[in-house]
């Protein structure tokens, strides 16, 4: 797997994709994928994998076709080091060549997490950073976006859609004199607007997800400390400047939609997450939040670029579990129960079902370092896995409902998978009910970086 990660050897826009199988005629619509691309800059190499500079993959499906197109996404940053034809920024964990670069901790946003479909426009987002509006059509890079005016600061990767409302919850934070918690609605019609910013003691960084249920949207913040000096004199990377302090505790953040000054806040004992799998309302004052839970905290050194080349970072990466937090609004006190005891991570569920009770939950997994989509029923245990050949690895799975489905698991399972004896890459469907079964594959003619996050866009 490890030459997965070298660079994106060719970017390209829509071309047919090659496939094996039968693309069900139902599924209309396009997959998007982000994730870090470009592993060096002007020949100098990043250290991190979360470095890299991001572009977003595509496969456009209709009519039993598959149409592929990838393409990097040109930052203000990488535009000027293009130009220069050498590195100038610092990113997460590589410290960039100039000083008066880094001042006032400038640095690169690679816009490599994840992928926003809003009405008819698309954007890159990346953590603490600014948003990338791009060509749907091309994918080409249209240039940054400020929320249409009503962005305080920086943007975070996640957003959650309110099945009820259609809206798009987003959040950033702002860093300063105030530091501040964002969150924003992005509606089906009308003006995006900031619903709330909540102050925080100190800079609210790493809280890289969000998930609501009808009635909140709720964010937990790690123990972290900034150490604003290093970034104003720029003498160390971004991540150099983060600190961990356990004993504090992690803090639990609600905020009612309807009433956002009624905000509840709390501390838990720490614990680590990176994402959310959903949440809902399990009594008139009660929360249960799913997510994947770690035991110990992890800015990602596991990741650096060196170990996964060479397959000495999994032995390495942290192991995790789904749990659920219980949430007492009233008490203000959470309590921990195991849902699932595997090493789970990218969580998925029918996009209807987020913010409310839910069954069927779809994940990657990882046994003796070999990866697996699982489907998980959360009523009975039952689990299933996928059966892909083991050079194929597989990304973050995506459900996606068969048009007119009654049942919460029927429809399809897209991934975006790294074959490694033919050092290609392809979107790979699974039937939901079943993931041993391949529904059909759309090959690439090269392969894609290993991707993180995105979403599927009908139409």
């Amino acid at each position: 797997m490890g030459r997965s990660f070298e660079s994106l050897r060719e970017e390209h826009g829509f071309v047919p994709l090659r496939v094996e199988g039968e693309l069900p005629r139902e599924l209309v619509g396009t997959l998007y994928r982000n994730g870090p691309a470009l592993f060096e800059c002007q020949g100098t190499q990043y250290r991190h994998w979360l470095d890299g500079d991001g572009a977003i993959t595509a496969v456009r499906l209709f009519d039993g076709r598959a149409e592929g197109a990838v393409r990097v996404t040109v930052t203000a940053e990488l535009a000027e080091e293009r130009a220069r034809g050498e590195m100038l920024y610092s990113s997460g964990f590589t410290l960039g060549p100039y000083w008066h670069k880094r001042l006032f901790g400038h640095a690169k946003n690679p816009t490599s997490i994840h992928v926003l479909a809003w009405r008819d426009r698309l954007f890159a987002l990346g953590d603490a950073g600014i948003p990338y509006e791009l060509d749907p059509k091309s994918l080409e890079t249209k240039g940054p976006w400020d929320l249409d005016g009503v962005k305080r600061e920086l943007v975070n990767a996640h957003v959650r859609v309110r099945p009820s409302t259609g809206d798009v919850i987003a959040f950033g934070e702002s860093i300063g004199v105030r530091n501040t918690l964002d969150v924003y609605v992005l509606p089906p019609t009308g003006a995006p607007r900031l619903l709330a910013a909540i102050p925080c003691a100190r800079p609210p960084l790493l809280a890289h997800d969000i998930v609501i249920t009808e009635r909140y949207a709720v964010l937990i913040l790690p123990p972290v400390h900034v150490a604003v000096t290093p970034i104003l004199l720029g003498t160390g990377s971004p991540m150099d400047a983060i600190s961990f302090h356990e004993a504090e505790g992690c803090e639990v953040i609600v905020l009612p939609f309807d009433d956002p000054r009624a905000v509840v806040r709390f501390r838990v004992p720490t614990f680590s997450h990176f994402h959310y799998a959903n949440a809902f309302e399990s009594g008139p004052d009660a929360i249960a939040v799913d997510l994947c839970r770690y035991p110990r905290f992890d800015l990602g050194t596991a990741f650096m670029l060196e170990g996964l080349r060479t397959g000495d970072a999994w032995s390495s990466a942290p192991v995790g579990n789904l749990s659920r937090l219980h949430i007492d609004l009233a008490a203000k006190r959470a309590e921990w129960e195991v849902l699932w005891d595997a090493n789970v991570d990218f969580p998925q569920t029918h996009p209807d079902r987020q913010g409310r009770p839910y069954r069927y939950l779809w994940a990657l997994t990882q046994r003796d370092h070999v990866d697996f989509i699982e489907k998980r029923d959360l009523s009975t245990g039952e689990v299933a896995r996928s059966a892909l050949p083991s050079t194929e690895y597989p990304g973050e799975p995506t459900f996606v409902p068969r048009p007119e489905a009654k049942d919460e698991d029927d429809g399809w399972v897209l991934t975006l998978a790294y074959e490694a004896a033919t050092h290609t890459s392809a979107l790979v469907i699974l039937d939901a009910r079943d993931p041993s079964k391949v529904v059909a594959r759309a090959h690439f003619g090269q392969h894609i970086p290993f991707p993180l996050h995105g979403t599927f866009h009908r139409g």
